[in-house]
């Protein structure tokens, strides 16, 4: 007999659960009237921690005009993608979809609904529900559970647009070789709100006066199912007082998601110097919006046509502008590897690259000059290779001020005008000058001066630049030819900076 009274286990007697719940990763929607498999909502089937749940039944509801409103109605398992009991052709206010779906203690099931939108379609907003009908038993003691009624999703009938602009990777402005055979000159971004839509119509504008140097135009997109698809189309010539050559293309595949956009890569073609194209010859892209051509045409998830893009009559340009070069030199500044700047040698190196396309020449370089207690003076520019100077006159060929040195060949009396460099070829010249003032807190900085904008080609000394170069593609090319041009994006000139110290 024992002493006192001894409690036994406690047995907890709970009941099967089931639960429903909106589902958070998908949020109230906008949709257009004629929408087919149109997401109508979302939810979770928890089962409780002590069993799992076997669902049998799941029961969605909504108003009569609602249902009225849609047909094929289909219940999806988000995890599979397979369709759960039979689809509801002609959905009614209660729907039973028969199922068999094990949720185990503890775990959650995620599942869709989906139905198409009729094109007459007058609802003003679809919300449908999961209802306390819904039922499933208790895997281990066959209890019945049923979960409270959940309204879904709400789904508001409005209208779709679809907006254009610059796409994140379009390209900056650059100079690009005649006779490439695709050179990107532009992204656009299309934005589709509340429905989905596939473009099938565009049209391309190109600056009149850069037609002759473009030889087709390539646009490049994804369509619905991902893939990547191209069409290129050559040019149509502008015609009287047409102010662009245009590319025109139909039955394109474009698919710009609903509520997500898509990236259209535009491409164009040059020809070489002597099939036509124009040194110099500025190359950007402009899609035409619709407004005015009525080339635009894209399709939205119902079949509605949408004849323009954006709401503000405007045509949207890529912002890179494409100069065609016959040739392009590369700029590089060569390290000395000095502290002290030294009467007789270089205080400055730098190198010319011709590109393999063609010989490239110049005339002139201006160097950016900073000084402290120091000065320079006496300054004049060599071939490195031979030592040679290039310039007959130092007072007339280089002119030094405080803040700049400039290197002009043209004004050579006896020596070249300009310096070439070989197709393929590099150069290196070197820069000297004579330093006084170099005591304690003296400085000395040198700088090759970039231009930041274009000029017309023109006759060397006719350019204004900081640099004078040509590609050479004029017939019987001479300094006086209009084929020189200035440094404006020519590449590695944004570091080309020397500092010496004391």
């Amino acid at each position: 007999v024992p002493n006192a009274a001894v409690n036994g286990n406690t047995i907890t007697v709970v009941t099967s659960t089931l639960s429903a719940n909106k589902y958070s990763g998908y949020g109230n929607q906008t949709m257009v009237a004629g929408t087919n498999n149109a997401k109508l909502g979302s939810f979770t089937l928890s089962a409780g921690s002590t069993e799992g749940i076997n669902v049998n039944t799941i029961v969605i509801t909504m108003s009569a005009a609602n249902a009225a409103s849609i047909t094929n109605l289909t219940l999806k398992d988000d995890s599979t993608g397979s369709t759960l009991g039979s689809i509801q052709t002609t959905p009614s206010a209660s729907n039973s979809f028969a199922v068999n779906l094990p949720v185990a203690a503890g775990a959650t099931k995620t599942l869709s609904l989906y139905a198409n939108i009729l094109a007459g379609a007058n609802a003003g907003t679809i919300v449908a529900s999961v209802d306390t009908t819904t039922a499933g038993t208790g895997m281990v003691t066959g209890t019945a559970a049923s979960p409270s009624t959940t309204a879904l999703q709400t789904i508001t009938l409005g209208s779709g647009s679809l907006n254009v602009t610059r796409g994140a990777g379009d390209p900056v402005s650059n100079n690009v070789l005649a006779g490439a055979s695709s050179v990107k000159v532009g992204q656009f971004n299309f934005a589709a709100q509340n429905t989905s839509y596939t473009v099938s119509n565009l049209l391309v504008l190109i600056p009149a006066n850069a037609a002759t140097s473009v030889t087709n135009v390539t646009l490049s997109y994804k369509d619905v199912n991902g893939a990547t698809q191209s069409a290129t189309q050559a040019l149509t010539l502008p015609t009287g007082t047409q102010g662009s050559a245009t590319a025109t293309f139909t039955g394109l595949t474009m698919y710009v998601p609903s509520n997500d956009s898509a990236n259209l890569d535009v491409f164009v073609g040059t020809p070489t110097i002597a099939s036509g194209a124009t040194s110099g010859a500025a190359i950007n892209v402009t899609l035409d919006d619709g407004h005015g051509s009525n080339t635009f045409l894209a399709t939205d998830a119902a079949g509605n046509t949408l004849a323009k893009f954006n709401a503000n009559n405007t045509n949207i340009a890529s912002n890179g502008t494409f100069y065609v070069r016959k040739s392009i030199p590369t700029i590089a500044m060569i390290p000395l590897g000095l502290t002290v700047p030294t009467t007789g040698s270089p205080i400055y190196k730098f190198s010319v690259t011709a590109d393999p396309a063609g010989a490239v020449e110049w005339t002139k370089f201006v160097f950016n000059v900073a000084t402290t207690t120091a000065s320079l003076s006496s300054v004049y520019l060599t071939d490195d290779s031979t030592g040679t100077n290039l310039l007959d006159n130092n007072t007339t060929s280089a002119s030094t001020t405080a803040t700049s040195i400039t290197i002009d060949l043209t004004k050579n009396a006896t020596l070249a005008q300009y310096q070439q460099v070989a197709a393929g070829a590099t150069k290196t010249y070197a820069l000297y000058g004579t330093v006084t003032g170099w005591a304690t807190g003296a400085t000395l900085t040198l700088s090759l001066a970039a231009d930041s904008a274009t000029t017309a080609n023109a006759a060397a000394g006719s350019v204004s630049g900081n640099i004078v170069w040509s590609d050479r593609s004029a017939n019987a090319h001479t300094i006086s030819t209009s084929d020189w041009t200035n440094g404006y994006l020519l590449k590695n000139l944004t570091s080309t900076a020397v500092s010496y110290s004391k």
